[in-house]
């Protein structure tokens, strides 16, 4: 009888499960998406030499030194995420609606118009998203060539399978292994056979992301002579990223013949609940400098934000044959670690005609090879050294314009981020790029104003949900597009 796999499992098999997939966490985690508020969201985000906005805190903290008057504000946020999958030449679409809190801030001015050189100290607490995860997906298709336990069979081959219980195999090998969906090789020794030998199995997968990552950020900044603003900020960022993937695989066409088919194979389901928790400290500094009333250049530098993290994660497996059922228990593991986030380097110019509008540009670039994981533990040098060679330096470019009459403004905008990945150096994914398309309208009066923003997101993703050896694979190809709207309102006092 299969000896079942109890409890929480060794160190060394926490960090193969976590960072078996390093590399795609490293792109995943890095996520941003422009604009906190509906004014910025409405300008492409493009905020880094405006200021005078609560979400100037996400890219220049020089910007509030804009501010001539105390306000609060909030923003709520609605997500309306439109996935479409390709798998085996099989296209099926899901959605998600998310609602999530984009921005609060209250904005604390000190300026006083009358003073001849520094105007005044501002300060600022602000709540800025930076991303939201949550997204559902699907992909479903028949596969006539292999099955994921092929990839199973692979890892298990010359492994005894006393040690299916430690290091890299609890989690997929001894799981299929204590389901009867892997099984010893009567004529060879340490040599294994599998369920579903040549495919023909109905494959699927649904795919729940929760979670999202922001920061509060504390700020000040000071005014000289109208013409040099200087700004920085403390940040504590706080981040949630919940998994929960099923994936089955199912005998479609009763069409299946194994090596031990008096079980007659049926299907089999694999569950994976993942979730990570983290906070981190960075700091933000900034400068806007205005020579001329109509002009403003800003620059700022982003620390890295250093997070500690900690993930949970429960698999568990079900098999079923024509006379029997498997459930091994589950197996449950703990792991703690920090993740250093790329650092931020930005440059913004912006034009402003005060009775007519303003158009501005931002231009910012993510270091993404400097991303690192670490442990007291594990020292993931391996990781750290494919995430160098694999991801690259990204440019950001965010543009855009409003227009003024009388209370009220018009909006419009764009975003477009560069890739995170090298060309060609990670097998089985897209470039990650993305664009965003922007809109939004406002009002403002003396005590208050109310802002409405919209943005389009989209890109795509091609990742590969297994890979056997001296075999094709196929891929699954996801079409991403975001739909936000943002709503802001503000007081002054």
């Amino acid at each position: 009888m299969k000896q079942i796999i109890i409890g929480v499992a060794t160190f060394a098999m926490l960090t193969a499960s976590v960072y078996a997939q390093s590399l795609q966490s490293a792109i995943d985690f890095n996520q941003s998406l422009p604009g906190s508020t509906a004014r910025s969201l409405g300008m492409g985000g493009a905020f880094g030499a405006l200021g005078g906005d609560p979400s100037c805190l996400m890219v220049n903290p020089a910007g509030l030194a804009i501010f001539r008057k105390s306000e609060f504000s909030f923003t709520p946020t609605f997500n309306y995420r439109g996935n479409s999958s390709t798998y085996l030449l099989n296209n099926v679409t899901d959605n998600r609606f998310s609602f999530n809190m984009g921005n609060a801030a209250a904005i604390f001015s000190g300026y006083r118009e009358n003073r001849k050189d520094w105007k005044g100290l501002n300060f600022g607490i602000a709540y800025n998203r930076d991303y939201s995860f949550s997204t559902n997906n699907y992909f479903e298709g028949f596969n006539s060539k292999n099955s994921i336990l092929n990839s199973y069979l692979d890892k298990a081959n010359g492994t005894s399978d006393s040690l299916f219980s430690d290091l890299n195999f609890a989690f997929d090998v001894g799981l299929a292994y204590n389901a009867f969906l892997l099984n010893p090789d009567t004529g060879l020794t340490n040599m294994y056979t599998i369920a579903a030998p040549n495919g023909g199995v109905q494959q699927s997968m649904t795919q729940e992301l929760r979670g999202g990552k922001g920061a509060w950020s504390f700020a000040f900044s000071n005014n000289y002579q109208d013409k040099i603003m200087l700004g920085g900020s403390l940040d504590i960022s706080s981040f949630r990223y919940d998994e929960t993937n099923t994936y089955t695989e199912s005998d479609k066409y009763d069409s299946i013949v194994s090596p031990y088919d008096k079980m007659d194979f049926k299907s089999f389901t694999l569950n994976q609940d993942k979730q990570t928790r983290g906070s981190g400290v960075s700091a933000k500094f900034g400068i806007i400098v205005k020579p001329v009333e109509w002009l403003r250049v800003g620059a700022a530098f982003h620390t890295p934000v250093v997070y500690n993290m900690k993930y949970n994660d429960q698999y568990s497996i079900a098999s079923s044959f024509a006379s029997k059922q498997y459930a091994p228990d589950a197996i449950e593991s703990t792991f703690d670690y920090k993740y250093t986030s790329p650092l931020k380097a930005v440059g913004s110019l912006a034009l402003v005609w005060k009775q007519v509008g303003l158009l501005s540009v931002d231009y910012e670039y993510v270091d993404h090879q400097a991303t690192r994981f670490k442990s007291k533990g594990y020292n993931f040098v391996n990781e750290n050294s494919a995430i160098s060679k694999q991801l690259q330096g990204a440019s950001n470019v965010r543009v855009g314009a409003e227009y003024r009459y009388q209370i009220f403004a018009v909006r419009a905008g764009a975003a477009m981020y560069g890739s995170p990945v090298r060309s060609g150096n990670l097998k089985g994914a897209a470039d990650y790029a993305a664009v965003t398309y922007t809109g939004g309208v406002g009002m403002r009066e003396s005590g208050y104003y109310f802002d409405i923003g919209y943005g389009y997101t989209k890109n795509s993703k091609t990742t590969a949900p297994y890979t056997v050896a001296e075999q094709t694979t196929n891929d699954v190809v996801t079409d991403y597009k975001l739909h936000r709207i943002q709503f802001t309102l503000g007081f002054k006092f």
